[in-house]
């Protein structure tokens, strides 16, 4: 498997070209397990990191890359060349960043911290106030998701708006911050108020994460039949294999037709193949019936 991703990198590299040329991406990342890899300890944390288009893109992609750490370098690192908006959630990681990259939230981050807060007397009253406000808003969100990105950015403006701006009188109006998980997920809140409002902003962004959420899941999945991967070798094969998997079936290829086809035309190109050869290998530019 890892020789067979050697001659998959040049499409893995290609999506990632790509991924960068946009300019809406989301992001997230998931706890990785390698055990035999040199300078660190076998039950020491790794790292995948997702990076995906929005899900309004002509082209979409889903991008793996393994780190053997969570540090804001690695961030820094895979969204070089980047000068969009990105949709990615409050890990202090993503402060390193360029300035010329705009952030945003996700409310369903939010509501996650406060559902939690409140979960134990949830059935006992009405849905409290911040939780309601929250819960109108992705109500009100679910009826404009196949418009386009202007009617949602209108529609926000106009019905959604007021409902964020209810969510934040509710919190400056409080006297003294709670504790406990009320209190932190107040906090979650106001330290994320400036990327929560962007989304205002931008109709091509979802009101949540979720979508980089369920590519995550993805590899959850794969990990609980691999365990691990013995090298950061094995690791890197797997998001190699995993960022072309993720976006053929994004772009409603035949997975099995779509590999077999790579594995039996990538080996056949020159060392010297550029950059625009490799493109032609990209899910939206295959010509899979081709001899």
């Amino acid at each position: 498997m890892i020789q067979a991703a050697k001659y998959l990198r040049p499409v893995w590299d290609q999506i990632h070209v790509h991924l960068l040329q946009l300019h809406f991406l989301q992001g997230d990342e998931t706890l990785y397990q390698v055990i035999c890899e040199p300078g660190r300890k076998a039950e020491q944390k790794s790292y995948i990191w997702v990076m995906r288009s929005a899900h309004q893109s002509r082209e979409p992609a889903v991008y793996y890359h393994y780190a053997p750490t969570r540090s804001g370098e690695v961030a820094k690192e895979i969204y070089a060349g980047f000068d969009g908006v990105v949709q990615i959630d409050g890990y202090s990681g993503y402060n390193k960043l360029a300035s010329d990259i705009t952030r945003t939230g996700c409310w369903a981050h939010v509501r996650r911290k406060f559902f939690d807060a409140f979960k134990g007397v949830l059935d006992h009253q009405a849905i409290p106030i911040p939780l309601g406000y929250i819960d109108r808003m992705f109500y009100l969100e679910r009826k404009v998701k196949a418009m386009t990105a202007e009617q949602r950015h209108q529609f926000r403006q106009i019905q959604i708006a007021p409902l964020v701006t209810k969510f934040w009188r509710w919190i400056d109006g409080l006297t003294i911050l709670p504790k406990g998980a009320l209190g932190r997920a107040i906090q979650y809140a106001l330290n994320q108020r400036q990327y929560l409002n962007r989304l205002l902003d931008y109709g091509e962004l979802d009101w949540s994460n979720n979508a980089t959420e369920r590519s995550v899941k993805r590899f959850v999945m794969g990990r609980k039949n691999w365990l691990f991967s013995t090298s950061p070798q094995g690791a890197e094969a797997n998001t190699i294999f995993m960022t072309v998997i993720e976006t053929a079936k994004a772009n409603g290829l035949d997975v099995f037709k779509y590999l077999k086809t790579l594995l039996e035309r990538l080996p056949q190109l020159p060392d010297f193949a550029t950059s625009h050869q490799y493109q032609a290998y990209l899910p939206w530019n295959i010509d899979l019936e081709a001899d």
